[in-house]
């Protein structure tokens, strides 16, 4: 029961911290798409927290809800001045030159016009995965972590490392709610081992259990490196009746000392780099 009422905790953190991820969609004359916040405007140049863009780059703007809009009024009449599509929710707004033509629409255009430009601001500091080390069920006990990015919401990673019974390791989805920000909630599913039993002195009775587990935390980048972060969980650990029988077991085998309970959750922290 405690470990239920723990998951549905975490689960309405990382729902409601999703809902709070940024309310601007900016997408690319490459049809690429770019959920983030602006944050500045100057020389022909848009900054967001997902980095810098060319105006020129632009196909459209759109402010999520109203009240994202009228926040970011002033960005909003400036960007009417450029012939970028602007949109306040659902509505498109007209351009204040009306002397300045709005790009064809991207349907019209092919990839092969675009497959040969260099990489935007945003497109060159990408992140595709990134590798830690930590200590952890994630990270195999104490060992290393390889996280691999299909989306930037969306990781598949593997933990592998010592676990005093011998290797340990886990493999699952990482999601992170907003990884534009310095910091973001995380949540992860995996499945591997979940309980290892170390006897000295009698490592015929070492044993692991495997089963899934959950975790929530967050990851906080560096202020100077942003492709270096700390990652800090409370973990879940679904393990099976066998575990914990055989855990009531090693407690009543004379000669075998347990010191540490089995505990409903584990912990776990890493330091991790981008690639």
């Amino acid at each position: 029961m405690i470990r239920f009422c723990i998951l549905s905790i975490l689960l309405n953190l990382f729902l409601t911290l999703d809902g709070l991820a940024q309310n601007t969609l900016i997408t690319l004359n490459d049809s690429t798409k770019v959920k983030t916040e602006i944050t500045a405007i100057s020389d022909n140049l848009l900054f967001s927290k997902a980095g810098s863009f060319n105006m020129s780059e632009i196909y459209s703007i759109r402010f999520e809800s109203k009240e994202e809009y009228d926040k970011k009024e002033v960005f909003a009449n400036i960007l009417r001045t450029y012939p970028i599509a602007v949109y306040r929710a659902g509505e498109r707004l007209s351009n204040l030159d009306q002397q300045k033509k709005l790009p064809e629409p991207v349907a019209k255009t092919t990839i092969n016009e675009y497959s040969n430009r260099p990489n935007t601001d945003f497109a060159s500091t990408a992140v595709t995965g990134d590798f830690g080390i930590g200590i952890g069920l994630d990270y195999g006990g104490i060992g290393g972590r390889l996280t691999l990015l299909p989306s930037k919401n969306l990781g598949v990673f593997f933990g592998g490392g010592y676990a005093f019974a011998g290797f340990g390791y886990n493999a699952g989805l990482n999601f992170r709610a907003t990884p534009d920000k310095r910091a973001s909630f995380i949540l992860n599913v995996m499945y591997g081992y979940n309980a290892a039993y170390a006897i000295s002195g009698a490592s015929q009775l070492n044993k692991f259990f495997y089963g899934m587990s959950v975790g929530a935390g967050v990851m906080v980048k560096q202020r100077r490196n942003t492709n270096a972060f700390w990652a800090f969980e409370l973990l879940v650990p679904f393990r099976s009746k066998e575990a914990t029988d055989y855990y009531n077991v090693l407690k009543s085998t004379p000669g075998v000392r347990i010191d540490n309970p089995l505990l409903p959750v584990a912990f776990s922290i890493g330091y991790h780099f981008a690639f």
